[in-house]
């Protein structure tokens, strides 16, 4: 983002007060000031000739013949600096317009935000009548509150109780859920990852070979959260069932296992190789 506003030259008035008294070399130099002006804080150029002749890459003897010309004519000393009053207008208009924009823009936001965030928000709870027993009333709205935040939706199709951490069966292929966070997230509890996860997937995958590969990705999916290690494990043990009677070379690389995310795959029940060579 710049850090100065866009200046705005009103030809009309810049010629008005300019043409034909100027020079094309005066033109030039009057108007380098105003751009170097207008980049200060407080839109203004010192009052240091020396300063100045080299802003404008120009000789002393050349800036003393165009400084009454360029300076005097049309700026004002006040307080050690050189004012041009239109130009100081212009930049005050420039930056009340700026402030407006960036405050609007910040409110704006906020009510974005704010919708954004009620949309997350499920109504449906909202929506259950309340139930009456006698003089007490039970609000069915705040219990299905409470149990919502006691889950956390996961992509491993299975659900896990937020109070008793027991898990039950769910469909392949749906969300389940955890205690905790609410289903746009898409963590999976890393607790049920062992220490020595990389030597336990070692030993059970049917083909080690590419090991530093192989550890590498399973160090990501871990930590990425991509699945449980109870469904990691039991898609390598089904893996490795079905390749059990394989020749080697057709069994996947860990790594390549691991990158195409095969734990979630079904395998045909494993069939012996029969031994076709001749009697």
């Amino acid at each position: 983002m710049a850090e100065f506003p866009g200046l705005t030259i009103w030809t009309d008035s810049y010629l008005a007060d300019t043409h034909p008294g100027l020079s094309l070399e005066e033109h030039g130099a009057y108007f380098l000031l105003l751009m170097f002006a207008w980049r200060t804080p407080d839109c203004s150029l010192p009052d240091d000739d020396e300063w100045i002749r080299r802003k404008l890459g120009i000789k002393y003897q050349t800036w003393q013949r165009l400084r009454p010309v360029v300076l005097e004519a049309f700026w004002s000393l006040d307080d050690g600096r050189w004012r041009q009053k239109r130009l100081c207008k212009e930049r005050a208009k420039a930056d009340h317009k700026s402030s407006i924009s960036a405050a609007s823009a910040k409110t704006g936001w906020k009510h974005r935000k704010a919708k954004l965030l009620k949309s997350l928000i499920p109504n449906d709870a909202n929506a259950l009548p309340t139930h009456q027993s006698g003089n007490a009333t039970t609000s069915t709205s705040t219990s299905i509150k409470k149990e919502k935040k006691e889950r956390l939706f996961i992509n491993d199709g299975a659900v896990v109780d937020g109070k008793s951490g027991f898990e039950s069966p769910g469909p392949p292929g749906r969300k389940r859920e955890i205690n905790g966070k609410g289903a746009g997230e898409t963590a999976i509890a890393k607790s049920d990852w062992p220490p020595d996860y990389g030597e336990q997937f070692w030993k059970a995958y049917p083909r080690r070979v590419g090991k530093k590969a192989a550890m590498d990705k399973l160090g990501k999916i871990k930590k990425r959260c991509e699945v449980s290690w109870q469904a990691l494990m039991s898609g390598v043990l089904r893996y490795a069932a079905a390749v059990k009677h394989s020749d080697p070379q057709y069994i996947k690389h860990p790594s390549t296992w691991l990158n195409a995310g095969c734990w979630d795959d079904e395998h045909a029940p494993a069939q012996p190789r029969l031994n076709l060579a001749p009697m």
